[in-house]
């Protein structure tokens, strides 16, 4: 098993929003692949202020990636997260939501690149 780095600042950083909170988990990028926090994703408050999370990632060298119910921010330049049958499976999960309507409207989500987003 890979060790987990014992710098402070992660890596990667993904921000997902739930009906509980916003869930933050933090990996670090090792051996080509992202290791994730041992501590596991922490659960913030709903009333978690994520624009300004956000605004601190940017501000400390982070690329951040966004859609509707999240983000995902990599420090300096973003890295692909999953590889071709990863990529075409979510692409097909998202199709599928979609077409049954169960997106948020607002936002093109065809523009999302899967190899980086969701």
């Amino acid at each position: 098993m890979t060790p987990i780095p014992t710098r402070k600042n992660p890596d990667r950083v993904d921000l997902f929003i739930t009906s509980k909170g916003v869930t933050v988990t933090r990996f670090w990028h090792q051996d080509g692949r992202d290791v994730p926090s041992p501590d596991g994703a922490e659960l913030k408050p709903v009333d978690f202020p994520l624009a300004d999370a956000i605004a601190w990632l940017k501000f400390n060298g982070y690329t951040v990636r966004q859609w509707p119910n999240g983000a995902r921010a990599f420090k300096g330049q973003p890295w692909p997260i999953r590889n071709t049958a990863g990529i075409l499976r979510r692409r097909a999960e998202v199709e599928a939501l979609a077409q049954a309507g169960q997106l948020p409207s607002g936002f093109t989500w065809s523009a999302l690149d899967f190899a980086y987003d969701l």
